[in-house]
């Protein structure tokens, strides 16, 4: 999880991370709202879309990213965790995925850990990961120009 306060850059080293690690392979980015380029043709995006007058036919990035699977990506990436999003972002480290990137506002692996716990809401996700030898590695962001990477690390649970 890339993490940092507002315009920190974290969508910038995210875009610049991708562009160095995985233009060959296949990248799946989930977004709510397009920011990340798409700079290789291996990359495919997929966008939330809501409908103002009928909550039918909205499309979730849930959704997207269980009917995406058939793509078989090697990396998903989620623009930016809010708040059920972190669910998607778990349910993806579980899904045999080799990684899942994604962002987060948070000022320091502390906080980036509680975060994550509290956007959660229960352990028992959390529990999941640890039985599965999953680990989610935080890289926190500085607002500098250009940014500067102050803390990087596991998030320990």
């Amino acid at each position: 999880i890339i993490a940092g306060p507002t315009s920190s850059g974290k969508t910038s080293f995210l875009s610049s991370f991708l562009k160095r690690f995985f233009l060959k392979k296949r990248v799946l980015i989930l977004e709510e709202y397009k920011e990340l380029p798409i700079l290789s043709p291996l990359w495919f995006r997929l966008s939330s879309q809501v409908n103002m007058n009928n909550s039918k036919s909205n499309i979730s990035l849930s959704r997207l990213f269980s009917e995406s699977l058939r793509l078989r990506p090697d990396c998903v990436v989620l623009g930016e965790i809010r708040d059920k999003q972190v669910e998607l972002f778990i349910n993806s480290m579980l899904s045999g995925v080799e990684c899942t990137i994604a962002t987060l506002h948070a000022g320091s692996l502390i906080e980036l850990k509680y975060r994550i716990f509290h956007l959660l809401g229960k352990q028992e996700q959390l529990l999941r990961l640890q039985k599965n030898h999953k680990k989610i590695i935080g890289i926190i962001l500085k607002r500098n120009n250009p940014p500067s990477v102050t803390e990087l690390g596991e998030v320990d649970f």
